[in-house]
């Protein structure tokens, strides 16, 4: 599932984290 969201955000899962910090 996490690599779901990371290919969504563009192929990189530390995008995903920044994100996911963000409100």
């Amino acid at each position: 599932m996490r690599q779901a969201l990371a290919v969504h955000l563009g192929g990189r899962p530390l995008v995903s984290r920044e994100l996911f910090r963000k409100p």
